[in-house]
């Protein structure tokens, strides 16, 4: 879980005079962002405490925001104990409703998935919030704790999507899980919910907009 203070509750944003006697997980994670989120990338240190160890442990969490409903994620826990002890995840994150968050997932060790974290989006009862950076700690705060939790019961991979990625004959290319992914949230039109991921891809399957094999387009 994430860390604002070492019992692990949530902390009020500390007094200025006293910062430079705060431990790192008793910094404001808000002010390491701009005071103004505009699109383009975002870096911010959590902690947490990993499923691994007692003590906290730095994570690494980056944002990379197109500046509608959509971005490039990940998180690195376990910095700089080890290089054994580093565990990354990445994917991408979508809010098409303007609420919740969908979004996929591939660990370091190549497990891949989808998950749909509620009420997290930047956008969350407020069009405008996106330009908030608390808005976007929330966000990474539950990005970590969703790799806490996927790290905790080594999750479910999601294997029905080929390593390898798909063929899409009406663009010529192959796709991989990632712009899978995209597309699928491009799917809602930016404005409602899109149906599971699972269910959307097997249909995708299903009406040949994507295969396995190119020769079979």
């Amino acid at each position: 879980m994430v860390e604002a203070a070492p019992n692990g509750s949530a902390m009020s944003s500390p007094d200025r005079g006293s910062e430079g006697d705060l431990e790192p997980w008793q910094e404001d994670p808000a002010a390491q962002l701009p005071s103004v989120i505009e699109p383009g990338r975002l870096d911010l240190r959590l902690w947490s405490t990993p499923p691994w160890g007692d003590e906290s442990a730095e994570c690494e969490v980056s944002l990379d925001w197109d500046g509608n409903y959509c971005v490039e994620w990940s998180v690195v826990s376990g910095v700089g104990l080890s290089v054994m002890s580093d565990v990354s995840f990445h994917g991408v994150a979508g809010w098409p409703d303007g609420q919740n968050v969908m979004l996929n997932y591939t660990r370091d060790t190549g497990e891949k998935g989808t998950e749909r974290l509620s009420g997290v989006a930047p956008t969350n009862g407020k069009p405008s919030g996106a330009t908030d950076p608390r808005q976007w700690v929330q966000l990474a705060t539950a990005l970590v704790d969703l790799t806490d939790r996927l790290l905790d019961s080594e999750g479910e991979s999601y294997d029905e999507f080929d390593d390898e990625g798909y063929y899409d004959p009406a663009r010529d290319e192959w796709v991989d899980f990632d712009e899978m992914f995209r597309v699928y949230l491009a799917s809602a039109g930016g404005g409602g919910t899109p149906p599971d991921f699972e269910d959307w891809f097997t249909a995708q399957l299903s009406a040949g907009r994507y295969t396995l094999d190119e020769s079979s387009s």
